[in-house]
C-alpha cells in the first residue's frame, strides 16, 4: 500500500527538490523524522499515544496526531498534500489540517483548512465560511488509498486513486475566500487540532504508511506512479 519510495519517485521526475518540504516514510519505529529531505525542520512530535508504532512501516493514529512545527515562514500560495491512508473505521475522520483565529477588518475570524473524510467516507477539504464549510470528492472511497489534494492560486483539485481502473478520480474547485487558505504556525496530522468549536470532524482511525507536503502545485501528470 506503500508508495515504496516517494523520494525515489520525485527524483526521478525530476522536480525541484526545493519544494518537498516535508517526507514521513515511517521506516524507523520510533521516529518521525523528515527522512533526507530538511533532516532539521518539520520533525514531527507525536501527542501521547503510546499504540503509534504497532505496524512497521505505518503510522497508527487512534485520536492522537503529529504536530509539526516551523511551517509559518513557508510560502504557501501552492501546495501539494500526498498521502497513502488505511482506515480501521470507515467515515469521518481528518487527515491533516492547519488552523487559527485572525481579525479580519477588525473582526475575529475562524481561518484555516482540513483534509479528510466526511460520513460518506468522501475526501473532503474542510474551510471555515460563516461557518464550517467544505468541497467533496464525489466518490466513495475504499478502506485504503492514496489520496492527493494540490492548491494552485483559489483553485484546488482532490484526487483518490482508483485501483480498479488504474487512475484518479478527480474533482477540480474554486474557493475565493481568502480566509480558507490561510493556515495556522503547525500542521498536524490525525486531528483537526485548533480548530473552530463548531467542527465535529473526528481524528483519523487508522494508519498512514507515508505521507508528504510540497509547496508547489502538482498536476495529476506529477503524480501518477
Amino acid at each position: 500500500m506503500a508508495f515504496t519510495g516517494l523520494y525515489n519517485l520525485w527524483t526521478k521526475l525530476g522536480l525541484p527538490s526545493g519544494n518537498f518540504l516535508i517526507y514521513y516514510p515511517y521506516n524507523r519505529s520510533g521516529e518521525i523524522d523528515n527522512n533526507g529531505i530538511n533532516p532539521s525542520l518539520y520533525t514531527g512530535v507525536l501527542s501521547s499515544q503510546l499504540n503509534h508504532w504497532q505496524r512497521s512501516g505505518s503510522g497508527y493514529f487512534s485520536g492522537g496526531y503529529i504536530e509539526i512545527s516551523g511551517v509559518s515562514t513557508v510560502d504557501q500560495s501552492n501546495w501539494t498534500i500526498l498521502t497513502s491512508i488505511e482506515q480501521t473505521q470507515t467515515g469521518s475522520g481528518i487527515i491533516f489540517s492547519s488552523y487559527r483565529t485572525g481579525l479580519i477588518n477588525g473582526n475575529p475570524r475562524n481561518m484555516g483548512y482540513s483534509l479528510g473524510f466526511d460520513g460518506e467516507n468522501k475526501l473532503k477539504f474542510y474551510y471555515y465560511l460563516n461557518g464550517e464549510t467544505g468541497e467533496a470528492l464525489n466518490v466513495q472511497l475504499p478502506n485504503k488509498n492514496i489520496i492527493a489534494a494540490s492548491k494552485a492560486g483559489d483553485y484546488l483539485s482532490l484526487y483518490a486513486y482508483n485501483f480498479a481502473t488504474d487512475k484518479y478520480d478527480t474533482n477540480f474547485f474554486i474557493i475565493d475566500d481568502p480566509c480558507a487558505f490561510l493556515s495556522g504556525s503547525k500542521f498536524y496530522l490525525g486531528k483537526a487540532v485548533d480548530a473552530p468549536i463548531s467542527f465535529t470532524v473526528v481524528p483519523l482511525q487508522g494508519y498512514i504508511d507515508e505521507f508528504a507536503y510540497f509547496n508547489t502545485s502538482l498536476s495529476l501528470t506529477d503524480l501518477v506512479f
